[in-house]
């Protein structure tokens, strides 16, 4: 009984994004339902991220790119409404730009460190020649 708690402890592993396209697929999935601007690249918003970032860190950086658009929107709105001018359905929108995901990267810390990277891998390793 304690060796299959074991077993499945270790199917608990985290699992990093090896490589940008990997990372790239993460990101495109979490952002399907957003409306995106035309001109943001979601390869450089990969490719400035640490290495160290897992599935819940690009998670926690789309929500976070997100809210900082509507943020932005409402903001727009507030400000438009002051002036009494007519906004058309397209300005009502929420459109996530690249702006947003500048600034959601600033306020995501990586969830491990490479120390802990490191540990996890050789825990991996430990166990997985024993099977």
């Amino acid at each position: 009984m304690f060796e299959r708690g074991v077993r499945e402890c270790y199917f608990f592993m985290f699992q990093l994004c090896h490589s940008n396209t990997n990372a790239q697929t993460q990101v495109r999935a979490l952002t399907r339902k957003f409306n995106l601007s035309k001109t943001l690249d979601l390869e450089s918003v990969v490719k400035s991220c640490p290495r160290t970032f897992t599935g819940a860190d690009f998670y926690a950086l789309c929500s976070l790119a997100l809210m900082t658009a509507i943020k932005r929107s409402v903001k727009m709105a507030q400000d438009q409404d002051e002036e009494k001018t007519v906004r058309n359905k397209d300005e009502c929108g929420v459109c996530v730009e690249q702006q947003d995901f500048t600034v959601a990267l600033s306020r995501v810390t990586p969830s491990v460190s490479r120390e802990e990277i490191a540990h996890y891998r050789s825990l991996r390793e430990k166990f997985s020649n024993g099977t």
